[in-house]
Parts: C-alpha cells; sequence; structure tokens
C-alpha cells in the first residue's frame, strides 16, 4: 500500500523537505518546492482517501507570501491550481514552499491512523517515560477505550491487551472493556497513590507486550517495558512518584522501604514479575488481603538493596502462601457465611414485625369502633328498654369524633410503617456494605441469592401496607356512613312519633283524630249533655 509520501513525489520532480512530524494528534510535513509537473487533482484524491474519514487533511502551498489551499469539500480549487501550474511553468519556475497537514481525533472511537511509522517511532524514542505514559493516558481519558494504531505502509506489530499497531488486516481490539478499566482503577485508587498523573486513565495492560515483530523498533519496545514497569510499581507500592527518569516509591510491608529507582536499570525480567503480581492481585478475590500479603512477601525478597529487584521465586510464594492464607481462613469465611445468612433470616422476622405493627394499629383502632358502638346500643337497650333512637345527636357527634381520631391514627401508622421500611432497606445495604471488605461483591451476591429475598421483603411489606391501609380506610368509611344513616333515620322515627300521638282537627269533615281515632262533633256533644245530667253543670 502506498504512503503519502509515495503519492505525493509523483508531483515533485526536485525538491527539499524542510520538516516532517507525526504525534499522536497531528502529521504534518513541509516541502521546497524547486521543480514539480502540474497539479493533478487525481493525486491530491488519492491522498484524500488514504486519510481517515476522521481525520482533518490541508494542503497548501505558499507562494511569494501568499497562501492558496486545496479545499476537498467544496471542490472550489481553481485559484489553487492556477497558482501552482503558473510556479512550476518553465517561464516562472517560482520556488515555493508546500506543506501537508492532518489533524488526527483520538477521542472518537476507532483506529488512529499513523502516517508515517518511521517518523512517529522517532517522536515517541524522544519522549520521556513519563510523556510517553503520558499520551495513552489522554488517549484513554478522551474516551477512546480500545485504540488500534493503523501503521500506513508499514507491516510492523506490537499488540497489547489494548494497543495494536499494525496494518489494517492485523487490527486486533481490547481484550479489557471499559467497565474493567474503570473498576481496576477505583481498585487502585484504593491501595495506592501515584502521583505523578493526576487524571490517571491507563492501567499496566496497556504496555505489558503480547506479541511484536522483530521489525518493530526495539527502543519503542524498550519504552512500553518501561512503561508496564512503572504503571505495575504504581499498582502494587504504597507511595509512586515518578520524576524524569527516576522512580521514587515506597512501599509498607513486612519491613518498609522508601527508595529511588532508575528507570534505565530495570531487566524484562522484572517488568514480567511486576506484571504477574499485579494481575494476581487485581483479579478476583479479597484485594486488601492480597495485596496486604503481596506486599509482605515483596518487602522480604528484595535483592541487591535497591528496593525493586525480586528473586525469581517471589511470584510463587506469593500464591502459596495466598492459599495457605485462605486454608487458615475457611473457618472465619464459613462463619461470616453463616453470619450473613443470620442476618438474613432475622430481616426476615424485621419484614414480618413491621408489617404486624401495622396490623395491630389497624386492629386497635377498629376494636375501639365496635367498643363505642356496641356501649351506645346497649346503653340504650338498657335505659329505654329498646335500641330504636340510640343515635342521638350527642352520640353522633361522638362518633365522628372517634372516627376522625382513627383517620389521624392511620396516617400516623401509614408515616411511620414508611419510615421503618426505609430504615429497613438502609440497614440491609449497610450490612452489605460492610462484608464488602471481607467477601467480594460476587460472593455477597451468592449469598445473598442477589438480594432476591431482601426485595421479596420489601414487596411483602408494601403489598401488606396496601391491604391494611385500603381495609383500614375502608372501615372507617362504613361506619362514618352508618352513623350518617342512623342518625337521619333516628329523626324520622321522632316525625312520625309527633305525628300520631297529638291531636288533629279536620275542619273539612268536622272530623277531629285522637290518637288515630275519627270523632265527629256531634258525638262530642252528646258526651258533655251526659256528663252534665250525671255529675252537673
Amino acid at each position: 500500500m502506498k504512503t503519502i509520501i509515495d503519492i505525493l513525489t509523483e508531483l515533485f520532480v526536485d525538491y527539499k523537505e524542510i520538516t516532517r512530524t507525526e504525534t499522536i494528534g497531528l502529521f504534518e510535513i513541509s516541502i521546497n518546492v524547486i521543480k514539480a509537473n502540474n497539479f493533478d487533482v487525481g493525486i491530491a484524491q488519492n491522498v484524500k482517501d488514504i486519510v481517515s474519514s476522521k481525520d482533518v487533511l490541508t494542503i497548501g502551498i505558499n507562494i511569494n507570501e501568499s497562501f492558496y489551499s486545496f479545499d476537498f469539500t467544496s471542490g472550489d480549487n481553481l485559484e489553487f491550481i492556477e497558482s501552482w501550474n503558473q510556479a512550476v511553468s518553465p517561464e516562472e519556475n517560482d520556488v515555493f514552499s508546500f506543506v501537508l497537514r492532518i489533524e488526527k481525533d483520538h477521542s472518537i472511537s476507532g483506529p488512529v491512523s499513523l502516517y508515517d511509522s518511521f517518523t512517529f517511532f522517532q517522536y515517541l524514542e524522544k519522549l520521556d517515560i513519563l510523556d510517553f505514559i503520558g499520551i495513552f493516558n489522554d488517549i484513554f481519558v478522551a474516551g477512546a477505550n480500545s485504540p488500534c494504531f493503523i501503521l500506513i505502509g508499514n507491516q510492523s506489530i506490537l499488540t497489547t491487551l489494548t494497543l495494536h499497531f499494525g496494518s489494517i488486516e492485523s487490527a486486533s481490539f481490547s481484550k479489557i472493556s471499559y467497565a474493567e478499566r474503570l473498576k481496576i482503577l477505583d481498585k487502585q485508587v484504593s491501595v495506592s497513590h501515584f502521583t505523578s498523573i493526576s487524571n490517571l486513565a491507563v492501567i499496566p495492560d496497556d504496555f505489558f507486550i503480547l506479541e511484536f515483530d522483530e521489525k518493530f523498533p526495539l527502543s519503542v519496545r524498550h519504552k512500553f517495558e518501561q512503561a508496564c514497569f512503572v504503571t505495575s510499581i504504581a499498582a502494587i507500592f504504597d507511595y509512586t512518584n515518578l520524576d524524569g527518569s527516576n522512580l521514587t516509591v515506597r512501599l509498607n510491608g513486612y519491613k518498609s522501604s522508601r527508595n529511588v529507582i532508575p528507570i534505565e536499570s530495570i531487566n524484562r525480567e522484572m517488568v514480567k514479575t511486576y506484571y504477574d503480581i499485579y494481575a494476581w492481585v487485581y483479579q478476583n478475590g479479597g484485594l486488601h488481603d492480597k495485596i496486604g500479603l503481596a506486599r509482605n512477601l515483596i518487602s522480604l525478597h528484595f535483592e541487591n538493596g535497591d528496593g525493586h529487584t525480586l528473586s525469581k521465586s517471589v511470584f510463587s510464594s506469593i500464591v502459596s502462601g495466598y492459599k495457605v492464607y485462605e486454608k487458615q481462613n475457611v473457618k472465619q469465611y464459613i462463619e461470616l457465611r453463616n453470619r450473613m445468612s443470620d442476618h438474613l433470616i432475622s430481616y426476615n422476622e424485621k419484614a414480618s414485625k413491621i408489617t404486624e405493627s401495622f396490623a395491630s394499629s389497624f386492629q386497635k383502632s377498629a376494636l375501639t369502633f365496635v367498643t363505642l358502638f356496641s356501649s351506645i346500643v346497649v346503653v340504650r337497650s338498657l335505659t329505654t328498654g329498646s335500641i330504636s333512637g340510640a343515635f342521638s345527636f350527642n352520640a353522633v357527634i361522638l362518633s365522628l369524633a372517634f372516627l376522625f381520631c382513627s383517620f389521624l391514627y392511620f396516617l400516623a401508622s401509614l408515616w411511620e410503617i414508611n419510615q421503618q421500611k426505609k430504615r429497613f432497606d438502609n440497614s440491609y445495604k449497610q450490612m452489605r456494605n460492610r462484608n464488602e471488605d471481607l467477601l467480594t461483591v460476587e460472593d455477597i451476591d451468592r449469598i445473598l441469592n442477589n438480594d432476591s429475598e431482601h426485595i421479596d421483603n420489601l414487596k411483602y411489606i408494601s403489598s401488606r401496607r396496601c391491604i391494611y391501609s385500603s381495609i383500614w380506610l375502608g372501615s372507617i368509611f362504613i361506619f362514618f356512613v352508618s352513623v350518617i344513616y342512623l342518625k337521619d333515620r333516628r329523626s324520622g322515627e321522632q316525625q312520625k312519633s309527633s305525628a300520631s300521638g297529638g291531636a288533629i282537627l279536620d275542619i273539612k269533615s268536622d272530623t277531629l283524630k285522637i290518637d288515630g281515632k275519627n270523632w265527629d262533633s256531634l258525638k262530642i256533644e252528646e258526651m258533655e249533655k251526659e256528663s252534665k245530667r250525671q255529675f252537673g253543670p
């Protein structure tokens, strides 16, 4: 595959290159053109086809301090072509400068193109180790989780778990997801302190070489090894600071140490040893237990007194020591699991007690209603011999007052059960969080069955609350309607009794109704005369 330089040389007969630069974010080449062919739009398009769609290409020429640029979007390039052709004509034959600039956007997902690998590798070689780590850190901060570097026209290959240098045909992608990266970084922040990079986004996996081709520059490969060593040390030791070519570290283990490590002094064996320890520590398991054991054993295995060279057996010693540690703590682990199971049972009991308390409040309120109404009916029956008219005005007022108080009691009980449910939920979460220091999240999920019982308890409380609330409010409503109905019925009976117990004179029929009987006026006069004869006037 042709490179941009291969294509551009078809335009130039005689030229002198001024500068050529390639970084992560920019490729730029400047040329003094002494003799060239007439401008060919097809050649410009060939250059455009090589450039990645997410990169911005600019071609320009400077003739007699006048700058002309080739516009690939609008196609309005007549002035540029005329100026080029005039400058290279035999009559003019002016020397002019040519500039090709490509601005790369590595914040967009997808491969990062390298248009001149030789120049780019030279750029990497000149960087100190902190800047070398920094440029990749900036890429991951920008959001490119799996940058794949495509070397245009070059088959050199170097591959890590997250980075790839090679042709498009050999492209590979990250074996570490964005979520896994964040999890590792969160763990690292909790157990160590790396002061050199404030917004740390790289991990040792970014630099540990899995595959490389012999054509890949040895100096760049060595940079990757140094970066892997630095980031691995930063993830394992308590304190790490990178200043220039020196790494200052502090380790608190069985023996505490503070040392300054020259970066150039590291060897490939130490890179793999520290990376293996890092990978083991940050895998699934108790992070604090693992890193504590690793620091203890590392502090006992330093050789040469340089504070970083380890014996070859240190990694196997750490793994073996952890297995012994696990066996010694199996009993403690089982006890912890049993304690969590006991907590789970107690939370089930708490859920039942919360609903029982709400139900008990309803029962007390309902019993108050029944007692009140029964008392009213019994008192009426004993005093009058009949329950008719039991709900007098005073009794109605008293009943309504009791119903209102019961409604207020319902609101208070509802607020209380909501607060108890909230505290119940918070208490469960705190219990879970406290155990995360001793067990893995996966193990806790397994013991607690992914919180299924807790979720069922919350649903149980909510359903019981809804049921008893409905019954409570329904009871209040039924008693309220009953009181109103009995009050209206008593008023009707009083009106009926008053109408049937008095004397009414029907004027139209000259009839008097007394106690429901009809008495005409003639009959009444006869009764009066008879009374006078017997008893006198």
